[in-house]
């Protein structure tokens, strides 16, 4: 069934960045779903439009989060799928695509994007990705820009060449867009693979600063840099208490120096990249 549109702005500037954000899957350090979180809670925002979710989301998988106080049940928290017109610090306006990845219909709402960013004359589509990766917490996250022209992106030193993924939404939409004509870009931030299923700030605030990048955006990081120090502490003080951990952590930063060293000359095998992704997603395939 083809999920319902519902328009709720029907005056929006034209030629505007449209982030689309999902969250749930490809989202290693939910670093997504916080750098979401803080754009909505501390940029103003009103909605442009929203997507009937109930036909293409999995409610028994994906549980939503009710609130019992002591003798009643006092709120709830239902998942929804919104376009949102956002300004940033200076006041500058952009479009963002937001909520749970779906779990059925993505051709459906693929479509939908490429018609909303039609409607709206988007000036392009910007796609985030936070995805595990084989790297220490001690070292620069790294970052992997994509577009449909890789004229829109600068050029930067990465660890793959080619590989073969598992798809997401957020890539399919920018695959699409991409073939439909409209310029579109992303990018996947590489969260080291142990730190995949915790919160990790450091990953959300390389988020901000890659959409500020793509979109010409100013948006302040509030309260994640104290966020992210403190967590990088507590993951400092429980890797110093096993010896075993900091060897594993030692083995990974001598293998990312002589990796980083190495670029552009000498690449990790698709094999190799695939263990650490497939494994990270095999978890996020079981039930919430």
């Amino acid at each position: 069934m083809h999920p319902r549109v519902t328009i709720h702005m029907t005056e929006v500037p034209k030629d505007l960045p449209m982030v689309h954000a999902f969250s749930g899957f490809v989202d290693a350090g939910h670093s997504i779903r916080q750098a979401v979180s803080h754009m909505t809670t501390n940029l103003p925002h009103e909605k442009v439009a929203e997507l009937s979710i109930d036909d293409i989301y999995d409610y028994r998988a994906r549980r939503p989060v009710m609130t019992f106080d002591r003798d009643h049940f006092s709120d709830v928290e239902m998942p929804r799928l919104a376009l949102d017109l956002f300004w940033d610090d200076h006041s500058k306006p952009f479009l963002m695509m937001h909520g749970p990845e779906p779990d059925l219909g993505w051709n459906q709402v693929t479509q939908i994007v490429i018609e909303l960013a039609e409607h709206l004359k988007v000036s392009k589509t910007i796609g985030l990705q936070a995805i595990p990766w084989p790297s220490p917490h001690t070292r620069d996250l790294l970052v992997t820009p994509h577009a449909s022209d890789p004229t829109m992106i600068e050029p930067r030193p990465g660890p793959v060449d080619r590989v073969d993924v598992p798809g997401s939404l957020t890539t399919l939409i920018e695959f699409a867009t991409g073939r439909a004509g409209i310029p579109s870009q992303g990018f996947a931030v590489h969260i080291p693979h142990y730190l995949v299923n915790t919160e990790y700030p450091t990953g959300a605030i390389t988020v901000l600063e890659e959409i500020s990048k793509a979109g010409g955006l100013v948006i302040d990081q509030g309260e994640l840099p104290r966020l992210a120090t403190q967590v990088r502490s507590e993951i400092d003080d429980s890797i110093a208490s096993s010896s075993e951990n900091a060897e594993v952590v030692t083995a990974l930063e001598l293998q990312h120096d002589a990796d980083v060293a190495s670029w552009p000359n000498q690449l990790p095998s698709g094999d190799e990249l695939m263990d650490q992704i497939e494994e990270f997603l095999a978890g996020q395939d079981e039930p919430e």
